[in-house]
């Protein structure tokens, strides 16, 4: 004799259980709207062209400005700074065919057995005197000074003219950088770092800054993903620089290739783009001082040479008609990532569009 059981039950969740599920809901709900607020900007560019500067701007509009202790501790990289950018000079003197003045031999002959290590004075934490000393008469120099001032024949940081003229108060021995100081300093960026500001009415940006040498370049494929922004960053005075890491090629055409394929890649179809035309100070400096015309390195430049504003808008043009996307904008500007004020407004007008459009697109506006 065969018999069968059928069963049948429901499982009635109990008033807590439901409001514990209702809760999870919401929290999970809420993470993924400040998910949403959170758009990624990728900044890229050549090296030396301005991006850790523009990420030093963003702090300083968006977040604190460095503490005391923060800025103190960037006193050895304007040092190091400061040492390498005198030891290029003294390189480049051969090299340009200057006799190096007797009464620099001495000071000369320190600099170049020096390192940054070496150099501080582990009391005050400022530099030996004898560094200190041997870095005034180098740098003050008028034959130092005109060497400087061939700086596009050789390798020497942009931040190194002023360093120079800050050396008197870089040696004292109680120096703290200043807000300036930290703004100019470079370290080359290495590796992926990231940076999360708060940029207003709920809105928030994910900073993304990879390094812009060639050796650092293969690193960047693995930041390509989900980036709302893209914001380049190329130098405009560098037109008569060739690169650092081969001297043959012109740093302007490296970044106007660079910036050419970035612009035209398959990752960033849906991303808005940014584009800082950087150092237009530099660039203005260069362009009246007659030194190095424009249309010597750029022969379809055809405007007035010592003509800024020309200068100016030919570059602009130049990298602007790179971006083929009628169909997107191109936030482009020019910009001089060191001088606070006007990169503070350049950056919210330019955020704060963007960032809106990006809100607006996944309906959180």
């Amino acid at each position: 004799m065969g018999c069968s059981q059928s069963t049948s039950s429901s499982i009635t969740s109990s008033p807590q259980e439901i409001a514990a599920s209702r809760a999870i809901d919401e929290d999970l709900k809420r993470s993924r709207q400040e998910e949403a607020r959170v758009s990624k900007c990728l900044l890229l560019g050549p090296g030396e062209s301005g991006k850790s500067t523009i990420v030093k701007q963003l702090r300083l509009c968006y977040a604190q400005p460095w503490t005391e202790p923060e800025r103190a501790a960037y006193r050895e990289v304007v040092f190091a700074n400061t040492l390498q950018s005198a030891q290029a000079v003294l390189q480049a003197f051969p090299l340009l065919s200057v006799p190096l003045p007797p009464h620099l031999i001495e000071p000369a002959q320190h600099l170049a057995s020096s390192d940054v290590d070496d150099a501080v004075d582990p009391l005050t934490n400022g530099l030996r005197e004898e560094v200190a000393s041997a870095l005034k008469v180098f740098v003050r120099n008028e034959t130092t000074r005109a060497v400087v001032a061939q700086s596009a024949r050789f390798q020497l940081n942009d931040s190194a003219d002023y360093f120079f003229t800050s050396i008197a108060r870089i040696c004292e021995p109680s120096y703290l950088p200043s807000v300036q100081d930290v703004l100019r300093s470079r370290v080359r960026s290495t590796g992926i770092v990231e940076e999360k500001f708060d940029v207003g009415n709920g809105k928030k940006l994910l900073v993304v800054d990879v390094g812009g040498q060639r050796s650092e370049r293969k690193k960047w494929i693995h930041c390509f993903e989900n980036v709302n922004i893209l914001m380049f960053v190329v130098a405009i005075s560098e037109y008569d620089q060739m690169l650092y890491e081969d001297e043959r090629i012109n740093r302007l055409d490296e970044s106007m290739q660079l910036w050419e394929t970035i612009a035209q890649s398959r990752w960033f179809s849906k991303s808005a783009f940014v584009l800082f035309l950087n150092k237009r100070d530099r660039l203005a400096e260069k362009i009246l001082s007659g030194d190095s015309p424009l249309s010597s390195f750029l022969p379809s430049y055809t405007g007035p040479d010592g003509d800024v504003a020309a200068a100016e808008s030919f570059l602009s043009q130049s990298f602007q008609e790179l971006y083929r996307h009628p169909d997107r904008q191109l936030y482009a500007h020019l910009t001089c990532a060191t001088d606070t004020s006007s990169t503070k407004v350049v950056l919210g007008v330019v955020l704060q569009s963007v960032l809106t459009r990006a809100l607006a697109d996944i309906g959180m506006l």
